[in-house]
């Protein structure tokens, strides 16, 4: 049976609160003014209206890694730990970072537009747009947790990954937008057991 908290034990809780909360302003800042220049950037490429998205396949796999890693450290912290204001904070401010990287990942999903692809990067500003006109192949490459779709063009080749069940609807994109070759791959040899 868990004791009630002392008034000390609720101080301590505030105060590491108080320390997440710091910590959330200054990241939570630094993702509006991110996004506000990557939504500025994406503006003037001038690629047309949104036809669908699609979430980065990895980062999804990252950052779900990455909430179960808060639960755990929250766990540990807040039941096994003697109460201090570290135990308090730690698994709060890194709830907010990986909210934060979440929100990132949300924010920079790979953009279906009507003229183009726009291919942004969750932890970069890295912004690349993808005129149809300019797609020599499209290549898919099945993985076991993903797709790879690499976009050929004349002098290189933009990737991005998806969820497999994603595949089909990127593909049909894909095809009533460009005429270049869709091709899908076999998955590698060492992505088998």
């Amino acid at each position: 049976m868990v004791a009630d908290p002392t008034p000390s034990e609720w101080t301590m809780a505030l105060h590491a609160a108080y320390v997440a909360f710091v910590f959330g302003v200054l990241f939570f800042g630094a993702l509006a003014f991110r996004q506000i220049l990557d939504d500025l950037a994406v503006k003037g490429l001038a690629m047309g209206e949104d036809r669908d998205s699609f979430l980065d396949a990895a980062w999804v796999v990252v950052m779900a890694a990455g909430w179960i890693g808060v639960g755990i450290l929250g766990l540990i912290c807040y039941g096994l730990l003697p109460p201090s204001i570290y135990a308090y904070a730690v698994p709060m401010v890194i709830g907010v970072q990986v909210l934060q990287l979440t929100l990132r990942l949300v924010f920079q999903r790979t953009q279906v537009k009507t003229r183009g692809l726009v291919v942004r990067s969750v932890l970069f500003d890295r912004v690349r747009a993808v005129d149809y006109t300019e797609i020599v192949v499209v290549r898919f490459v099945p993985g076991r947790f993903w797709t790879e779709v690499w976009i050929g063009l004349p002098a290189e080749e933009v990737g991005f990954r998806i969820f497999s069940f994603s595949g089909e609807a990127v593909e049909r994109l894909l095809r009533s937008a460009t005429t270049a070759p869709v091709l899908w791959s076999a998955p590698s040899v060492s992505e088998h057991p």
